[in-house]
């Protein structure tokens, strides 16, 4: 019995959570396989930025990743850093969430709102509150305060980061925030 040759797959496909080839690559982390489905996505024209059910584009699912070279062909490909998705979280919020300290500096040079926030008024001030170690959160309190910006943000509770890390119990958050004069 012949079989059929197997389908080609369309880089325009989208599954049921609207994820496509691109999503899916970021997902995977592998700098190669990124490239690979850019040049497909270029090529069947479609955008960079697509999002899928969730409003995440495929930066969002190479941070996640953790994955650095992955992160830096979306953006060299001109993924946008600050789309945000359904419950207006970028890539930097799900960045310092997930405790991607080393991806941060990548997404900071290319744009960041530092009054971003989520649905629930969280900034990625606040999401680096909530990482398990405080390496996220040393790298944004740098930068906010080289830019002149407050590191005392408040949420849509009224909470500040600092709040947010004496809830949690995170003392090494704690000492770096009152390093720089936080308050609750």
């Amino acid at each position: 019995m012949e079989r059929d040759a197997p389908a080609m797959v369309d880089s325009s496909h989208n599954d049921l959570l609207r994820k496509n080839p691109l999503h899916i690559a970021a997902a995977i982390g592998d700098a190669h396989v990124v490239r690979e489905a850019l040049q497909d996505a270029q090529a069947v024209g479609l955008g960079l930025n697509r999002v899928d059910v969730c409003g995440r584009c495929a930066l969002v699912y190479a941070v996640v990743a953790d994955s650095l070279p992955a992160v830096m062909e979306l953006v060299a490909a001109g993924c946008a850093v600050d789309l945000a998705d359904h419950d207006s979280q970028s890539a930097l919020h799900w960045g310092a969430f997930h405790g991607r300290d080393r991806l941060l500096p990548a997404l900071l040079q290319q744009s960041y709102n530092p009054h971003a926030q989520s649905v629930e008024g969280l900034t990625p001030l606040h999401c680096a509150a909530q990482a398990p170690l405080p390496n996220c959160m040393a790298v944004l309190l740098q930068h906010l305060l080289a830019a002149g910006h407050t590191p005392n943000p408040l949420d849509g509770n009224g909470r500040t980061p600092m709040h947010w890390c004496a809830l949690l119990g995170r003392p090494k958050h704690l000492s770096l925030l009152l390093k720089v004069s936080c308050s609750f």
